[in-house]
């Protein structure tokens, strides 16, 4: 069975499950049609669980220098196209792949410990990372389920790298059920949010930041 897909500028997800479909019939654009002027895509989607999108494949359909948002979705596979207007970027479950341009301004990152097999050697190589990126001005970093407490070396690593931000949030969460003692991994996870709020002030005496701490004690919200 044919599916017949038509492109559009202003919507690339196709209507049939991936799994349904087994061949694809595209109309390339004529050589004599009227050409069109630049796409206005600005947000670009990647997930590990749907087909890329039509922008790898036809890159006369989507001007790449509009896109200034990628949104990674446990996308587990090389990212070959290169945005040079990149400014904000969200990421869940998976770095490995996401380009950290220089231009980028602001990164929200979602950790799943069950997900992302090394939460500390994930956060430490984004922190080794961030004095690559000159124009990065506000970090965002939610942790789910991290049964144990972070160590002292990230946290000192957190404090000194975020100091060039404007605002930074750092919070851990309780996503499941999982099989931990809760009280106790609550408990760790408040004396590490006190441990890098005081780290951060200490730090960052000549800025005098403005802070909340989130109800429960597990989040940190700082502007610098």
């Amino acid at each position: 069975m044919w599916y017949t897909v038509p492109w559009a500028f202003t919507n690339f997800n196709l209507s049939v499950p991936d799994p349904c479909i087994k061949q694809l019939q595209v109309f390339l654009p004529s050589p004599t049609a009227i050409s069109t002027g630049p796409s206005h895509l600005k947000t670009l989607k990647l997930s590990g669980e749907v087909l890329p999108p039509p922008c790898f494949f036809y890159p006369h359909l989507v001007s790449h220098n509009r896109i200034d948002t990628l949104f990674f979705h446990e996308f587990d596979r090389p990212f070959t196209l290169v945005l040079p207007v990149l400014r904000h970027i969200i990421i869940i479950d998976e770095l490995k792949y996401c380009p950290l341009s220089p231009s980028v301004r602001s990164i929200h990152i979602e950790l799943n410990y069950d997900l992302c097999i090394d939460v500390m050697f994930t956060l430490e190589n984004l922190l080794h990372t961030l004095s690559t990126l000159p124009s990065l001005k506000s970090l965002r970093i939610v942790v789910y389920d991290m049964p144990f407490m972070l160590d002292d070396k990230i946290c000192q690593s957190i404090a000194e790298s975020v100091l060039v931000l404007t605002d930074f949030v750092f919070c851990l969460r309780r996503e499941y059920d999982e099989h931990y003692d809760v009280k106790k991994v609550f408990h760790e996870h408040r004396t590490f949010i006190d441990q890098l709020r005081s780290r951060i002030l200490v730090l960052s005496k000549d800025k005098q930041p403005y802070f909340i701490v989130e109800s429960d004690g597990c989040g940190l919200i700082m502007w610098f």
